[in-house]
């Protein structure tokens, strides 16, 4: 399942590479994207996986999709991290919580400043067109 998800987001990535103005040619790998993030909420009802999600650098991958174009890959995203963070969930499985709670702060800080440089480089982008 975990290895799914890391093939339909570098599929994705690809056919958004590859035909970038026909979102149309890339719809599809979107759609596949989607169903693979929805079938990851099985695992929040088994939080003994977690630290399966944090050794396959799955979190560092959800992050990464945060920032996706496709609101809707964005959404999913928050959908299923909201799931896995669940505060019952998490008191009840301290354990096995605290490397994925632990894996998504350091990952936040990295995408945090990923996000910054990107937004910076936009607003220059913007700037230099409104003058």
């Amino acid at each position: 399942m975990l290895l799914a998800l890391e093939k339909k987001v570098l599929r994705n990535q690809e056919m958004r590479i590859k035909f970038p103005d026909l979102p149309e040619k890339f719809m599809e790998s979107e759609l596949e994207l989607n169903d693979e993030l929805q079938k990851l909420h099985v695992i929040a009802t088994v939080p003994e996986y977690y630290p399966v999600l944090v050794e396959t650098r799955v979190v560092a991958t959800l992050l990464g999709l945060l920032a996706h174009d496709n609101t809707d890959i964005s959404l999913a995203v928050v959908d299923l991290l909201q799931e896995l963070t669940d505060v019952d969930t998490l008191s009840e499985h301290q354990e096995e919580a605290e490397g994925l709670i632990d894996s998504l702060l350091a990952e936040q800080v990295f995408i945090a400043d990923a996000m910054f440089v990107c937004l910076c480089i936009k607003q220059s982008s913007i700037c230099e067109q409104l003058s």
